[in-house]
């Protein structure tokens, strides 16, 4: 009878060890672990909260590329931690002024899925790589140009293909298709102009291969002449000219000389 006993109560505890688990194997999706950092900083205190603070952000990137195929929402740093339900640190190592540990981070399943469902593009096809040719009058512009790329969600990288003084060429690796791409730019002061293969990318309000630029006049050329006025009409038989005041002798109703 013991025995028994003793069996019974021995399934009906592995059958809530295995319910309980459940449910932790299914977060594991949203659980990122073995990320490591190593900071200096002024402080210990102050090295080990910018640690946690990179590490938080990797962790985050990382749980993207798992969920998401690759895309990041751009997120400041207090919007990450709202998604974070709770981390653990193992390998802690500290001095006056340096901090060094490995983390796990676990971020809050719905949440994360809301963030991805409401992105504007579908994230689980392949992307894809546009070449464009960046018209850029100065390096200026130029940088300008690669900071937005950095800052839309839905390009996932920009590799530059050549750089020099008469062309720069970049290969955009973004989700969807060039039209879903083109708006993202324009949301973020990009125009995408021209088709495929010879695209071209520039700072809105510059020329696009849409728009192309208004030629310049060669250097000492002559500026152009006004417009010349328009023909009058010729005047009928008889009429006189228009500066000089008409002569009775033309009027037919004056009165005949005697």
């Amino acid at each position: 009878m013991l025995d028994r006993w003793f069996r019974t109560a021995c399934c009906v505890a592995l059958a809530l060890l295995v319910a309980l688990s459940l449910p932790a194997r299914a977060d594991d999706t949203f659980t990122v672990t073995g990320v490591h950092e190593d900071v200096t900083a002024a402080s210990a205190l102050a090295a080990r909260d910018k640690a946690q603070a990179a590490g938080q952000a990797k962790a985050f990137a990382t749980l993207m590329d798992r969920v998401a195929g690759g895309k990041v929402p751009h997120l400041g740093a207090a919007e990450i931690t709202d998604l974070v339900i709770g981390f653990e640190v193992a390998n802690e190592r500290t001095s006056t002024v340096r901090y060094a540990a490995d983390y796990t981070f676990h971020f809050n399943p719905a949440a994360v899925r809301r963030l991805v469902e409401g992105a504007s593009v579908d994230t689980r096809g392949p992307g894809a790589t546009l070449d464009a040719t960046v018209t850029a009058s100065s390096l200026t512009d130029w940088i300008a140009v690669r900071n937005r790329l950095r800052t839309i969600a839905q390009v996932r990288g920009a590799d530059l293909v050549s750089f020099d003084r008469d062309q720069i060429r970049v290969a955009i690796r973004f989700v969807g298709d060039p039209e879903q791409l083109r708006t993202a730019l324009g949301a973020h002061g990009l125009a995408l102009g021209g088709a495929a293969p010879d695209w071209t990318l520039a700072l809105q309000g510059q020329p696009t291969a849409e728009t192309p630029p208004v030629p310049a006049a060669p250097p000492g050329a002559p500026p152009p002449s006004p417009a010349a006025p328009p023909a009058a009409a010729p005047a009928p038989p008889g009429a006189p000219p228009p500066d000089q005041p008409p002569s009775p002798d033309d009027d037919p109703a004056a009165p005949a000389a005697e």
